[in-house]
């Protein structure tokens, strides 16, 4: 008797074991994908004096706003249990984001206040992530997923200043970095009809300021230094409206 029950307990636990792998189901997956991107941010500006007699310094914070598309490349893997879904992906974008905005400001340069003229750059380089998925079938083949993961970014400063007068009195700085950023998003997944494991996605996704890209400078009044000297930073925060095409291998 024992025997048997023990043969049934080892029969049972083999056969549940058997259907709950049967649940399981894997595929390796890969995609293209193309979005458009709202960069908002800041760009700060501060004017510093080493003089016998000092002007108080001067700040400035502006903002850095900009859009524009990006276009990237996607592959993972991703685990089916029931209606739900896990993923692991890691993806790589292009922005056409190289932007240039013109800033105006005035300056106490200790003699009389002088109008400034600013030309900021600000560009973004390829950017690497590594994002987990975490999705539900609402209905029949239509999934929506949370997405949340890291992403590593190079972005690249220019400026150049100069002053309304009649000598050349101005800088020129440029400055990069590379940064770590959490991405978040939501998102919905269906299959294209008539087209074995293809599916397609729409998402939002957002990323907050990363770090701020920072540098200075001395000006120079024709082609000398001055002891007048600019810090300036900048950093921007993204929203992203994304869609993405996807192939599904089967195992």
């Amino acid at each position: 008797m024992k025997k048997l029950t023990v043969l049934t307990i080892l029969s049972t636990a083999l056969l549940t074991s058997g259907a709950a792998q049967a649940d399981w189901n894997g595929n390796w997956l890969l995609g293209a994908s193309g979005a458009y991107n709202w960069y908002n941010g800041s760009f700060d500006h501060q004017v510093d004096f080493n003089l016998p007699v000092n002007p108080p310094p001067s700040s400035f914070h502006n903002d850095l706003i900009s859009k524009g598309w990006s276009w990237g490349l996607l592959g993972g893997y991703q685990v089916r249990y029931a209606q739900w879904l896990f993923g692991a992906e890691l993806n790589v974008d292009w922005h056409q984001h190289d932007h240039t905005q013109n800033y105006v400001n005035t300056v106490d340069f200790g003699v009389n206040d002088l109008g400034t003229n600013l030309s900021v750059g600000f560009k973004r380089d390829a950017t690497w992530g590594l994002t987990a998925r975490l999705g539900y079938e609402v209905l029949p083949c239509f999934i929506t997923y949370l997405r949340a993961g890291v992403e590593r970014h190079h972005d690249k400063l220019d400026v150049v200043g100069d002053v309304d007068i009649p000598v050349p009195l101005d800088f020129a700085v440029d400055d990069s970095r590379h940064s770590y950023r959490f991405v978040g998003g939501i998102g919905v997944e269906a299959p294209i009809p008539y087209l074995a494991g293809l599916t397609f996605r729409t998402e939002y996704n957002y990323r907050p300021h990363g770090k701020s890209v920072d540098t200075s400078t001395n000006w120079n009044l024709i082609g000398v230094a001055v002891p007048a000297f600019s810090s300036v930073s900048a950093r921007q925060h993204i929203n992203t409206v994304k869609a993405s095409l996807v192939y599904n291998f089967t195992i």
